[in-house]
């Protein structure tokens, strides 16, 4: 809605000095100011009260609640310190699980778990006696996470769109409840892998129908509420280890931790007022029942009733718009459509099939680079607790990569995030862990995730000006999926016997994501 239109409204509507006018006289005030009502303007007229800050509150919570088993497997499935008595000795010294999984010659008389050493976790390693299993199934653990997170990005965003997102957001709530439970009751692999599938599920769930159900309701209004919940969100990776160096070394607390978060959510839900999404509701044509949501919204925050009687008749007015769209649509129902159609101007639009492209290289560079070190960190040669913390802090990424788009633009943002990134990885590689200070050691890795964060923010910020405003969904939909596909890799690339290699696939994919970021064509919206 234009200024001007926003004047012309208010002078047409009631305000609390002149008094209520009847609906007679309103009536003509309004059909006087010839403005187009769009779903948008009804939301921002709602202003942001208690009803949206305990919104906020509860979609927070459920925000956390997945990620403390899912961004923790690297310390969940981390091998333990073990001790062996050899032939040749009398005493415990230290050996590999490897030697004790091979033990044929009879070698090893003796082992047992080094407890006094801070890297030996009460972790699933012990609690599902995967010691000597295949890197096979502890890769898998991690794989069915990122493949229930493929899953819900292709069937079930579409049906929340379809059928509405409140029902989603309170059974993807209700069961993240039964998988922590299953975690901390039961001791079955099988039943361990349903329950990883499950959380990758209500992951996308949170990230993407919960989050949006969010934005549907503060808009504008809460434009700086994505880069503190990416924010807050990956405070998780600052905790974590703090608690499990600080306060206990049984990793079943993350469990404990999200089974709390989730029981909270879902009995809030029974106490707050948790209505569908105003877009979705006045989308479907469902007016009514708009109207009923807003009074409530409206009442929760405080507001006067002469605003509520103001969004009703900006509803009324929407209605009616829409009522003569569909008589127009049906007087024109034998008109050959024109409209083209996603596939045709994926094709037709300049630059798209180019950028699509190049941004799917980007795309999987970010993801897998932020995604690895989940499971990274437990192989680390250095205190991986404070490794883990330095990693933590750098969620700060997301909030300074809107400063470089805003004064350097989108493509120089990936251009510097993943130049430095390449140059970090790099030094990682080449440097001896053992020869510097762990703080040092620390800060490059600190600083590695802050840049991979850098470009996290900066490709979705990307797509708003290389794709037309038509394909932009189905730009990130198709990004989305191939980052996915390649997710589903990650845990397996971990496991692989040589460390280094997981490290030398992310300098290519950086250096690859660095000079794709160059060809990228900005398009004239």
């Amino acid at each position: 809605m234009t200024d001007q239109n926003e004047i012309e409204l208010q002078t047409a509507l009631p305000n609390e000095k002149e008094g209520l006018k009847t609906e007679e006289q309103l009536t003509p005030l309004i059909q006087f100011a010839q403005i187009t009502i769009k779903v948008q303007d009804i939301v921002d007229k709602i202003p942001l009260g208690r009803f949206h800050y305990r919104f906020m509150f509860i979609v927070f919570l459920h925000y956390f609640s997945a990620a403390y088993v899912t961004y923790n497997l690297g310390y969940i499935l981390m091998y333990p310190k073990y001790q062996c008595i050899f032939n040749d000795q009398k005493y415990f010294s230290e050996c590999q699980r490897e030697q004790i999984c091979s033990n044929q010659d009879g070698l090893i008389n003796e082992w047992r778990v080094d407890d006094k050493n801070e890297l030996s976790l009460n972790n699933w390693v012990t609690r599902l006696d995967l010691m000597c299993a295949d890197s096979f199934y502890i890769g898998l653990y991690g794989s069915l996470d990122f493949f229930g997170q493929l899953f819900a990005s292709v069937f079930l965003t579409p049906l929340a769109d379809k059928y509405g997102k409140r029902w989603f957001t309170i059974i993807g709530s209700s069961s993240q409840i039964l998988t922590f439970i299953i975690i901390l009751v039961f001791q079955n692999r099988v039943l361990y892998y349903f329950s990883i599938l499950i959380l990758g599920i209500t992951f996308i769930n949170k990230n993407f129908v919960t989050y949006s159900h969010l934005m549907d309701f503060i808009g504008q209004k809460g434009s700086f509420v994505t880069g503190w919940l990416f924010c807050l969100d990956s405070f998780n990776f600052i905790f974590s280890p703090l608690i499990l160096y600080f306060i206990t070394k049984n990793t079943q607390v993350f469990a404990w931790i999200g089974l709390v978060i989730t029981c909270t959510v879902v009995a809030s839900l029974k106490f707050i007022y948790f209505p569908e999404s105003l877009k979705f509701t006045l989308n479907q044509g469902n007016y009514e029942k708009a109207k009923a949501d807003s009074k409530q919204i409206m009442s929760e925050n405080g507001d006067r009733l002469v605003d509520y009687l103001n969004l009703a008749q900006l509803i009324d007015k929407y209605e009616t718009q829409q009522k003569k769209e569909q008589e127009k649509n049906k007087t024109n129902e034998d008109q050959v459509d024109e409209k083209p159609s996603i596939r045709k101007l994926i094709f037709t639009t300049r630059y798209t099939i180019r950028n699509l492209l190049l941004m799917i290289i980007c795309w999987i560079s970010t993801s897998t680079s932020f995604f690895i070190f989940n499971f990274y960190i437990k192989y680390i040669q250095a205190n991986i607790y404070v490794i883990g913390v330095a990693m933590g802090f750098s969620c700060f990424g997301y909030l300074y990569s809107d400063i470089v788009v805003q004064r350097l633009g989108f493509a120089k943002c990936l251009s510097i995030s993943y130049a430095i990134a390449s140059i970090l990885m790099g030094l990682i590689i080449f440097i001896d862990p053992n020869q510097i200070s762990v703080y040092i050691y620390a800060l490059m890795f600190f600083m590695l995730k802050s840049f991979v964060c850098m470009s996290y923010s900066g490709i979705f910020v990307s797509h708003v000006y290389l794709f037309d405003s038509r394909i932009l969904a189905t730009s990130y939909g198709i990004c989305g999926l191939f980052s996915r596909i390649a997710m589903l890799f990650i845990p397996m690339i971990v496991e692989i016997p040589n460390k280094k290699i997981p490290l030398v696939i992310l300098l290519i994919m950086n250096m690859s994501a660095f000079g794709a970021s160059f060809l990228l064509k900005k398009i004239d919206q």
